[in-house]
């Protein structure tokens, strides 16, 4: 009873250093973002996996390599074989990104490096982020960059371009999928109320 008990809490000390982020269903299994393990002195162990669970059973069947700390997973709608990844990087030499993971051959994963990842989602068959590119260190100022990548050509193309400032520290996206309109929060200074705004597909403010 005593090593069943050392067992537990070994368990579960190993599931507290670790840290999982977003998870996606596609085919009966769930794809599980394995961001980064907690050390001491306040580091981190950055990974660069998804697990693939079988729901049934709900054991990890696999685990695919993707880009450095991955957080945000979702499911293309209209092509439900291609699961979509943003990693983060480990804010320094590893850039951020997107995965596009082919379900159907998982050793078939393309990387689009260096692109600025804050938010992500799907839609149709494409997927959309938004994020921040520093401009300048001194004084330290950022400009916001919307990407839409397009499956059907696996192509990554930056969006939205002509927003200038109006969002300040792009947050969060969506997509209205009765007509197209991108829905983007922005965290402004992350302490004040922030704002959500609408554009249209041409990245046109709407309100």
């Amino acid at each position: 009873k005593n090593r069943q008990n050392a067992e537990r809490k070994k368990r579960k000390k190993e599931r507290e250093k670790e840290q999982p982020e977003g998870v996606a269903v596609a085919g009966g299994k769930l794809y599980v973002a394995n961001g980064y393990e907690s050390l001491e002195n306040n580091t981190f162990n950055y990974d660069n996996t998804i697990s693939v669970v079988d729901i049934a059973s709900f054991t990890e069947v696999e685990k695919i390599t993707v880009g450095t700390n991955p957080n945000y997973v979702a499911v293309v709608p209209n092509l439900p074989n291609y699961v979509a990844v943003g990693y983060f990087g480990n804010y320094n030499t590893m850039p951020s990104g997107i995965a596009i993971i082919n379900v159907d051959n998982t050793s078939s994963v393309t990387l689009f490096d260096n692109i600025p990842i804050s938010g992500l989602t799907a839609s149709d068959v494409s997927v959309y982020t938004c994020g921040s590119e520093v401009t300048s260190y001194s004084p330290y100022t950022t400009e916001p960059i919307f990407y839409k990548v397009d499956l059907s050509t696996m192509m990554a193309n930056q969006i939205m371009s002509s927003i200038g400032k109006a969002i300040i520290a792009p947050y969060g996206i969506n997509i209205n999928p009765l007509n197209g309109d991108i829905l983007a929060a922005d965290a402004f200074d992350y302490v004040s109320e922030g704002f959500l705004y609408t554009f249209n597909s041409s990245g046109q403010l709407k309100g």
